[in-house]
């Protein structure tokens, strides 16, 4: 609990706006989990929600030799890894999880942006 404490205010002290110019866009891990920090330093950024089967997606997660490592698809996870919550989650809970922050994103991004 310590730790997921203490990655929770270190997200809120980070100044996600101090990224390069450069950049143009960002993919992948951690990208999902800090969906909202992103969209909330950066609310007029283009948003685009890649989707699949969230059965398939669990299933093949679960199966990575690195499985242990990936965080759960929720905001924030902060340390909530498979690894972590072992025992806790089956591959439909995490699927649900994976709907549900595709879900949330939906509702929270305008259709037009």
């Amino acid at each position: 609990y310590r730790g997921a404490a203490m990655c929770q205010a270190q997200l809120r002290l980070f100044n996600f706006t101090s990224l390069p110019r450069y950049i143009d866009a960002l993919t992948d891990t951690p990208v999902a989990e800090l969906f909202l920090d992103l969209l909330l330093s950066f609310p007029a950024a283009k948003v685009i929600l890649t989707t699949r089967p969230a059965g398939d997606w669990a299933a093949s997660r679960l199966q990575e030799p690195t499985a242990r490592n990936v965080f759960l698809p929720i905001q924030e996870p902060c340390g909530l890894t498979f690894q972590s919550t072992l025992g806790n989650f089956n591959a439909s809970h995490l699927a649900r999880m994976f709907e549900l922050n595709n879900a949330f994103v939906r509702c929270v991004v305008p259709p037009s942006q």
